[in-house]
Order: structure tokens, then C-alpha cells, then sequence
């Protein structure tokens, strides 16, 4: 692990263009955020977290119809949490729990020519279980779907 520290809304403030981008420049996500009422300082890598939460920002611009709510929060005395919320069409059934398998699409019909390779969410949720954080997906109530993000608190 990285000897540098991630605080949340702070790191990621500058503009997405500015940041190393995993795909879709020419799209953009539209998010409003909503912190916890005192700084989450997490002992983690902050490139390999951006990388993350670029990821899964991707995956909103491309299947979440390109808006989110993204929330910072504690869980407990132990864990920050980040919640990724869009409305868009969710994945079908249970899909959401094999999205993060290598190559995995949950729409037969996209292909690495419609966009992805299906490595996205595999290699966010590496980097995260990486800084000993654990993330999952789960349908959003109303639809859509809900990527959280858990790291340990300094």
C-alpha cells in the first residue's frame, strides 16, 4: 500500500478531464455529492482510488444514464463508506453479483466494439481489496444500481 492518505471529495475534486480517464472523454458524468459532517481520512493509495471511482463513474456514464449521488459516510467507528447511486436501467436479476468477474457483461450484446472489455468493476474491486477495503454493487431502490466502496479509517 501506497504511504499517502485519500479524504474523500477533496482528492477527486478536480475536473474528471484533468485525471486519468479509464474511457468515455467525450462523455461526463453528472454527480452531486453529500459528505459526512467530519473528515474520513483513509490510510490508502489515492491514485489507485481514483482509478476506482473512475471506474465506476464510467459505468455510469455508459448503462447508468450518466447521473449520480455519491455519498461519504462513516459506518461505524471502523470504515468510511462511498456510495455511487444512479437511476439508470440497473442490471437484470442477479446480475449485479457476478459484475465484478473478469470479463463479465450482464447485456449479451455489448462488445468490446459497443464499448469495454469487461475488466472495469474486476479491477476496482482489486484495488480496492488491495488498500483492505471491500466494495460491492446492489439494485437501487426505484432502479438503478448502487456501487459502495469500504476502506478502514486511520
Amino acid at each position: 500500500m501506497a504511504n499517502s492518505s485519500w479524504t474523500g471529495p477533496r482528492s477527486t475534486s478536480r475536473p474528471r478531464a484533468d485525471r486519468p480517464s479509464i474511457g468515455a472523454a467525450s462523455r461526463t458524468a453528472t454527480a452531486s455529492a453529500r459528505t459526512a459532517p467530519i473528515p474520513l481520512i483513509v490510510p490508502a493509495d489515492r491514485i489507485a482510488l481514483e482509478a476506482v471511482l473512475d471506474a465506476v463513474l464510467e459505468n455510469v456514464v455508459r448503462h447508468g444514464g450518466g447521473e449520480a449521488e455519491i455519498r461519504w459516510d462513516l459506518d461505524g467507528a471502523h470504515e468510511a463508506v462511498v456510495t455511487i447511486e444512479d437511476h439508470g436501467p440497473g442490471m437484470p436479476g442477479e446480475a449485479h453479483h457476478r459484475a465484478f468477474e473478469r470479463f463479465f457483461r450482464a447485456d449479451p450484446s455489448r462488445t468490446t466494439d459497443t464499448g469495454g472489455a469487461g475488466l472495469g468493476l474486476a479491477l476496482a474491486r482489486a484495488l480496492v481489496e488491495a488498500q483492505r477495503g471491500r466494495m460491492w454493487l446492489e439494485p437501487t431502490p426505484g432502479g438503478g444500481l448502487t456501487a459502495s466502496i469500504a476502506l478502514p479509517l486511520s
